[in-house]
């Protein structure tokens, strides 16, 4: 089925900035969430670092339990700001592919690591 409507630049061109502005908006308006987990990481790092190296710490790895009560509290205020669906972006979509696919990744390690030993899978972990 093709589509027959001809545009011209002007019209494109708007669709264009209209696409960036709905994007840059989507973006800007989850940026609690993205900070959530980039401070969530770098203080779980560090906190792993100084465990391991300065205080000596056995298993320093330990640390890395606080993310699912991160996830909590990303889930929770999800829950909470659900707003009405609004048209999907291209960000948006590229975004639930990149998910999708981390997703099975997960769970294809996991189910590998059963099978392979986690040595082998490990690494595979801390590369995604």
């Amino acid at each position: 089925m093709e589509n027959t409507e001809k545009w011209d630049e002007a019209e494109s061109i708007q669709l264009i900035r209209t696409m960036i502005e709905s994007t840059k908006y989507k973006i800007y308006s989850d940026r609690f969430i993205y900070l959530l987990w980039g401070y969530s990481v770098l203080g779980c790092a560090l906190i792993h670092y100084l465990l391991e190296f300065v205080i000596g710490f056995q298993n320093p790895s330990l640390v890395w339990m606080a993310m699912p009560l991160v996830s909590v509290v990303h889930f929770v205020f999800m829950n909470k700001r659900k707003t009405a669906s609004t048209r999907p972006t291209f960000t948006g979509r590229v975004m639930a592919g990149i998910w999708t696919g981390m997703i099975f990744a997960i769970i294809a390690l996991l189910i590998g690591s059963f099978r392979i030993g986690w040595d082998t899978t490990y690494p595979f972990f801390m590369l995604m």
